[in-house]
């Protein structure tokens, strides 16, 4: 694991980030900002960051079990404008300045193995009124986390590993209404989606983040499984698409009406072929995973 950032540039431009960039307010009357983004901001120039890759290929290092580390969950609205770090110095995408904050969401952190959360790792926990939800984890915790609140749809986060040597972390999570998610599926195909929490087709949403946990463009993602109707896409100038083939400056990936089970995807950079990193999750029936490709972690 990396334990060290490289330099980094100040990013001159103001990066609004929500979980999704932006989207075309499709049956949300009266929002002037919709998924993250405000409707007349335009969206950040696609370029590398410096040393946005310069940690692939870097060796590991040990995660130390017999060390602690408090991780904040900050839990937001989805379709709600979030600010983070990156927009005002340059610093992490991860690191959360402000958002709607999401209260009395129940949080529970469960290790990779048990699929169903049902020894869950960490006791629940409820968030609060900022939407923050603390565990005390060992520092080789890399499981998931489950959110639910009864308005919600059911979110499981899969953030991928802790970092060496980092005592203190803070991580951004969303969840996003039914209604809502139906509208940003409307955006990317005419079919219904399926939240059926006993059927058979599940959600994802897989953000990549660069060497320096900025949100990465002009990366392509591959699934390991698909159904006949499953609608992959990325999000092209701040929107969703289903034609665009890599990530626009917000780092996002997706796709509806994902099948059930195991599922494992894959980031690499398409101009060369590079490996990014991957991740490997459950789709659960009815529900909406967030998961992270992180190049610091790999």
């Amino acid at each position: 694991m990396r334990s060290s950032l490289q330099s980094r540039p100040t990013r001159r431009h103001c990066r609004v980030r929500g979980l999704i960039a932006a989207i075309v307010a499709v049956g949300i009357p009266g929002c002037s900002t919709v998924l993250g983004i405000d409707a007349n901001r335009s969206v950040v120039s696609e370029t590398l960051d410096a040393g946005a890759w310069d940690c692939l290929g870097a060796p590991s290092e040990a995660l130390d079990p017999s060390r602690q580390v408090e991780l904040t969950l900050l839990v937001m609205d989805a379709l709600q404008s979030s600010t983070a770090a990156g927009a005002i110095d340059g610093g992490s995408d991860l690191d959360t300045v402000s958002g709607v904050w999401l209260p009395g969401v129940a949080v529970q952190g469960c290790a990779l193995r048990d699929l169903n959360c049902e020894s869950g790792s960490t006791s629940v926990v409820t968030t609060n009124s900022a939407g923050a939800a603390t565990f005390s984890l060992t520092q080789d915790f890399a499981g998931y986390f489950e959110m639910r609140r009864s308005d919600l749809v059911p979110a499981t986060l899969y953030p991928g590993n802790l970092l060496v040597g980092q005592p203190v972390a803070s991580f951004p999570a969303y969840d996003i209404s039914p209604a809502g998610l139906r509208d940003l599926a409307s955006t990317i195909t005419p079919e219904a989606i399926g939240l059926d929490p006993a059927g058979n087709v599940g959600h994802a949403i897989v953000t990549v983040y660069d060497c320096l946990d900025h949100q990465a463009p002009l990366v392509s993602v591959t699934y390991s499984t698909s159904a006949p109707s499953t609608v992959p896409y990325y999000f092209a100038d701040g929107l969703p698409s289903s034609t665009a083939t890599m990530t626009d400056s917000y780092g996002l990936a997706g796709a509806v009406n994902l099948p059930i089970g195991s599922m494992t995807v894959t980031a690499a950079l398409p101009s060369s072929k590079t490996p990014v990193g991957m991740t490997a999750f459950l789709v659960r029936p009815g529900a909406l995973t967030f998961a992270w490709i992180r190049a610091r972690t790999h």
